[in-house]
């Protein structure tokens, strides 16, 4: 309690209560519940060139194969030197560090770190290291996953330099 009492946290999470304020996480499940293997799970590349290239996701869990779309949840794996540029999106994203470590926003992130970032609120994601850094990425409701499959998402959005702010990202050890 001393810790989190100690934290400055961004007003968006924390507007001065007791609690953290997430999003409501709602998940319906179809009438059978599936397993879904990451071997049999696409990895697809995130761009054409050097480290983009060499960076992929696979989209496990997604509306197409839950019949749900509440969540979505993917497997990221960046390349040393990957840099994800500034962007926003309609849903919430939740990422949890799995190995290596980079930037969020700026800020050190290693394994075992968890990243929440509000809906709307612009970041960015580096890897800095010089080994692969990969992560669970959660989106609550779906939608940014779209452009990981070919598809396009009117909810993700660049955003310029020029528009930084503080965001609301909360890094959790």
């Amino acid at each position: 309690k001393a810790l989190w009492a100690a934290h400055q946290w961004p007003a968006e999470v924390f507007g001065g209560r007791d609690t953290v304020q997430l999003p409501p996480f709602r998940f319906g499940a179809p009438e059978a519940q599936h397993t879904v293997s990451s071997d049999h799970v696409p990895r697809r590349p995130l761009g054409d060139h050097g480290a983009a290239a060499a960076s992929t996701v696979q989209v496990l869990l997604h509306p197409d194969n839950t019949g749900n779309g509440a969540a979505v949840l993917s497997l990221l794996e960046m390349a040393p030197g990957l840099e994800i540029p500034r962007h926003r999106h309609s849903s919430a994203e939740l990422l949890l560090i799995l190995s290596g470590h980079g930037r969020a926003q700026g800020r050190p992130v290693r394994a075992g770190d968890a990243v929440y970032v509000a809906a709307g609120v612009a970041h960015d994601l580096e890897n800095d290291g010089a080994a692969p850094m990969a992560a669970v990425q959660l989106y609550a409701p779906a939608g940014p996953e779209r452009r990981f499959l070919g598809q396009t998402d009117p909810g993700t959005q660049p955003v310029p330099d020029a528009e930084r702010g503080t965001g609301a990202i909360v890094r959790v050890a």
